[in-house]
């Protein structure tokens, strides 16, 4: 009889824990319904006792601050979304959140604060655009500051000066060793500006691209070439004295590599000048094997093919 009592109570308390379990994600479902259907007192009144039950669940808190905005109880919500982000709460959404909360309650100021925090955390200019909340902001000077950071956050290859120093690379070129044409280069800047493509075509048809772009991670720029002959080309380099300077290793089609460097540096005539030297002995000796000057490509005249 005392073997069975025993057994019984770890069963009994199992058996609570597991519907104590139940009942919660119940409540938490109830909560989440309430909340997407935009319910927000019943939403406020599931993740009130939701917080209670849990006072260090974050979600728990920006739901239940997104619900009190919704009743516009802009003091509590305030509280509750500052108290998400105090817990962890992803600050992307958590300030964003409050700033609408606070401009919504008349506090411009910690709204701007708070927005500008979200937006170095990566919030999206259409938030900014289309969000409700947002309306009595637009008004505001400091709300087109607000707007051209998100912009340059969500671009940066547009406005960052590290991602176009290689732009006077950028044309479509004949490409010239002294006075015969050798080939022709189209150099584009792609994914808005965040990759430079060269599309290089040689006298007897031969083609070849790379990727160039800046990383950020290391601060240089890299380049991966290949070729239609299976040649591979690596280099890792940087904008100074305003030309470019890549140095890296020519990987031939059978495996055997050699080291390699070249410059591209632009001209006063609006031309640029690019040299490739290679070494097989590690950089004892160097052989100049393409000197070349990139000239506009001229554009045909109009009709002809």
């Amino acid at each position: 009889m005392h073997a069975k009592r025993h057994t019984l109570v770890p069963m009994i308390g199992l058996a609570l824990l597991l519907l104590a379990s139940a009942a919660g994600a119940q409540s938490a479902a109830d909560a989440e319904k309430s909340f997407d259907a935009g319910d927000w007192a019943a939403a406020a009144s599931a993740y009130t006792r939701i917080v209670a039950a849990e006072p260090k669940n974050a979600d728990g808190w920006f739901h239940l601050g997104v619900a009190q905005r919704g009743l516009k109880q802009y003091g509590e919500a305030v509280a509750s979304l500052q108290k998400a982000l105090d817990l962890g709460f992803p600050p992307t959404r958590g300030l964003a959140a409050l700033g609408f909360a606070k401009a919504l309650s008349g506090d411009t100021g910690g709204a701007f604060e708070a927005l500008n925090g979200a937006v170095d955390a990566g919030l999206p200019v259409q938030v900014l655009d289309t969000h409700p909340a947002m309306a009595s902001l637009k008004s505001d000077p400091r709300f087109a500051a607000l707007r051209k950071r998100a912009e340059d956050k969500a671009h940066p290859c547009a406005t960052d000066a590290r991602y176009r120093a290689f732009d006077f690379w950028v044309g479509d070129w004949d490409v010239f060793s002294g006075t015969q044409q050798v080939g022709h280069n189209r150099i584009e800047r792609q994914l808005e500006g965040c990759l430079i493509m060269e599309n290089w075509t040689d006298g007897y048809g031969n083609s070849g691209k790379s990727l160039n772009y800046f990383d950020p991670a290391v601060g240089k720029w890299k380049q991966n070439w290949v070729d239609e002959n299976g040649g591979v080309v690596w280099y890792l380099g940087e904008v100074k004295d305003g030309e470019m300077r890549y140095a890296g290793e020519n990987i031939t089609p059978d495996g055997k590599k050699k080291l390699t460097h070249c410059r591209l540096t632009p001209l006063p005539d609006g031309t640029v000048h690019h040299v490739i030297e290679t070494s097989q002995d590690d950089g004892k000796t160097w052989t100049k094997g393409f000197d070349a000057i990139y000239r506009p490509a001229k554009k045909e005249a109009s009709g002809s093919r």
